[in-house]
């Protein structure tokens, strides 16, 4: 098996071709949909990106793959769904915010943030692809404060720019109760397989 790793960001792909000397890195336009170098390619997979794309882009690779008979593994696609255990009164609105905040324009147009995972699952049956769906949730518990304490700063701040005026201090207050704070973010994962 041969990996070819596309994206826009050169400084990522040079940290991949480090880990990963044997796969191949190509540094492009992922927004160009039509260019994508897909010709020889088995399985597109992505990670934590289908719920930062719009629709158009997500059916515009569903096509282009469908053209080729070329499987989908999307991972980690955000469902909106988050909770901490204890719980805040302010949790509720702050993933409010955060899934307001999700749907912003990336660069491509208005994102379809927590309905990517469902969206892009009907719009490959549509063209007939198989579609396997499962949830893939983040736990993160006493274990991985470093990750849960970066998780909980990133949703703070983007509550706060989406105007939750409690946002801050809600990430203040979680982030100084990390090692005793289990968090769930939702995600799902899904395969589509053509016909």
């Amino acid at each position: 098996m041969r990996w070819r790793f596309f994206d826009n960001d050169a400084t990522l792909l040079r940290i991949a071709s480090d880990r990963h000397p044997e796969a191949e890195c190509v540094v492009g336009n992922l927004g160009d949909v039509k260019n994508l170098p897909l010709g020889d390619v088995g399985l597109i997979t992505a990670s934590a990106l289908f719920d930062l794309m719009p629709e158009s882009w997500i059916n515009a690779l569903i096509l282009r793959a469908a053209e080729a008979d070329i499987p989908i593994y999307t991972a980690l696609n955000y469902d909106g769904q988050m909770s901490w255990t204890p719980n805040d009164e302010r949790d509720c609105v702050v993933t409010r915010a955060f899934n307001w905040h999700q749907t912003n324009d990336k660069g491509l147009g208005p994102a379809l943030g927590p309905l990517s995972g469902s969206r892009f699952a009907e719009l490959s049956e549509i063209v007939g692809y198989t579609v396997a769906s499962a949830q893939s949730p983040w736990r993160l518990g006493p274990q991985e404060t470093q990750l849960h304490d970066a998780v909980l700063d990133g949703i703070a701040q983007a509550a706060h720019e989406a105007g939750e005026k409690h946002a801050l201090d809600w990430g203040i207050d979680r982030r100084g109760a990390v090692a005793e704070t289990l968090g769930t973010i939702g995600h799902t994962d899904h395969l589509s397989v053509p016909r």
